[in-house]
């Protein structure tokens, strides 16, 4: 990797984990923009993909940072006493077995529709968080219910959403916990961080052991390019921590809207790169 790639990977990977724990999600939303950046310019960033690979090398590295980093901020909530883990358990559960059914999919999948998914994941999440349901009518819904249908559908829609795009899972645990489970909001962040530990545990082991292309760059470790994730990893590990001290005191409503703005920002910036590759 140049200089400057290890530079960018640092910065990019502190915000990614800010935004992990902060809002109880994996950080994949920004990564994953990040890291077809830097595998589309391999002039710039010095590390040169197999043609068809791109997309899922990508989405594998993003799963390989989000470990780390998901595990970071699971601590931090551990320690304060606020994971529910009976309901992490199951849901996570879920989202392990189907995160590893996802990951050895996605490589079957053309390039164009794994970039064109993950743009529409990224405006149906912007627009639900800018115009969704503000935290105190949230707090309105009935009491908490832990039935298993709900965590497990939801840790199946999460897992299958994280291997397959390289996210954490995190920001579709979130609908199911809030309004499947209807748990308490100040446990909200905890348990998306524990689905997405899981989820991305798996994804990531199973791109690990994935065949991949023999012209993979070196350090490769099945899909996964692992010196650009351990550049982004240190900076994601202290975004985390500094994320999960950020969520006691901010705001949630100010928070939603502004990532909700970043989200559309980037999906709208992927989807004229989309257009312009096939024109």
């Amino acid at each position: 990797m140049t200089p400057e790639a290890l530079a960018a990977s640092a910065a990019f990977g502190f915000f990614g984990g800010g935004l992990a724990g902060l809002f109880g999600i994996g950080g994949g939303a920004v990564l994953v923009p990040f890291l077809y950046t830097v595998l589309d310019a391999p002039g710039w960033s010095g590390l040169e993909i197999p043609e068809g690979a791109v997309v899922v090398v990508a989405h594998a590295t993003s799963l390989a940072v989000i470990v780390p980093t998901s595990l970071a901020a699971l601590w931090g909530y551990h320690r304060s006493g606020g994971v529910p883990w009976s309901i992490v358990a199951r849901m996570g559960g879920a989202a392990a077995v189907a995160a590893v059914l996802a990951s050895r999919l996605a490589p079957e999948l053309p390039e164009v529709v794994l970039r064109g998914g993950f743009t529409l994941f990224l405006y149906a999440v912007g627009i639900r968080m800018l115009v969704g349901t503000r935290a105190a009518e949230i707090r309105a819904l009935q009491e908490e219910r832990r039935g298993l249908a709900f965590l497990v559908l939801g840790g199946i829609a999460a897992g299958l959403l994280s291997s397959l795009l390289g996210v954490g899972g995190g920001l579709l645990a979130i609908p199911f916990l809030v309004y499947g489970v209807r748990i308490d909001l100040t446990k909200l962040a905890a348990a998306s961080m524990g689905v997405v530990a899981l989820s991305a545990t798996s994804g990531a082991v199973s791109y690990a052991l994935a065949d991949a292309p023999p012209s993979m760059p070196s350090g490769a470790v099945g899909l996964i390019l692992l010196p650009l994730a351990l550049a982004l990893v240190p900076g994601a590990i202290i975004g985390a921590r500094l994320g999960v001290r950020l969520n006691r005191r901010l705001g949630a409503d100010r928070l939603r809207v502004l990532f909700a703005l970043l989200l559309l920002v980037l999906a709208t910036r992927l989807s004229w790169q989309i257009v312009s590759s096939v024109q």
